[in-house]
């Protein structure tokens, strides 16, 4: 894990408090603790453990990945990170296991302008899935209540071990790339702030948790 804070940041973090969050400058990780709930020192907020009607995510293996299989409704697996700008960025490197390809479809997820607060969770979501299925889809706050907004672009498409998924808004505009190609584009004008973050979504037969998820994340202000 690497985090750019400054050097007097370090220091506070050393001392045993509980670290700033990375305002101004850019935060990565690729999950070297196994920990469940996510925390990385209490940077990451969880869909359960603060949102309550949702499911949290975890690390292992240096991955991050869901916690739950066959969620009720649709309570994804799902945190975000704490203290950045409107115009914001998080990219992500998949982990996806050699011939894994469940008879159900298992998707993996970037966010955008999250916010969790008991009973409530809000913000974007950049989804795609083990069958090539993406979409940007806009969390209303209420459990079950999201929009799948109308994008413009060739979608995701299949993803592979490696590949590099990258979801960024700034101002009204929200788009996705895969490998540095832009791949889906979409504006919406209904958040305006909140955070970066990662989820995950699995039903059906087939699905294994540590099979999906992301090996590490970049995420940064715009």
């Amino acid at each position: 894990m690497t985090l750019c804070f400054s050097d007097e940041l370090l220091k506070i973090e050393s001392a045993g408090m509980a670290p700033a969050p990375p305002v101004s400058e850019d935060y990565s990780t690729s999950f070297p603790a196994t920990e469940n709930p996510i925390s990385e020192g209490g940077l990451w907020v969880n869909g359960l453990a603060t949102g309550l009607l949702w499911n949290d995510m975890k690390t292992a293996n240096g991955n991050v990945i869901a916690t739950v299989t066959n969620p009720s409704g649709f309570a994804d697996n799902c945190a975000h990170l704490i203290g950045f700008a409107p115009d914001q960025y998080i990219e992500g490197v998949v982990h996806r296991e050699a011939g894994y390809n469940p008879a159900d479809v298992h998707e993996i997820e970037l966010l955008l302008h999250a916010q969790f607060t008991a009973n409530n969770c809000r913000g974007y979501e950049l989804l795609t899935d083990t069958a090539g299925n993406s979409a940007i889809v806009r969390w209303n706050g209420p459990t079950n209540d999201f929009t799948v907004l109308s994008a413009t672009g060739s979608g995701i498409g299949a993803i592979a071990h490696g590949d590099v998924i990258r979801f960024q808004v700034i101002g009204s505009a929200i788009k996705a790339y895969k490998n540095t190609v832009l791949a889906l584009e979409v504006t919406d004008t209904v958040f305006t702030d909140g955070n970066p973050g990662v989820g995950s979504f699995m039903r059906g037969s087939g699905n294994v948790l540590a099979n999906l998820g992301w090996q590490s994340i970049v995420a940064g202000n715009l």
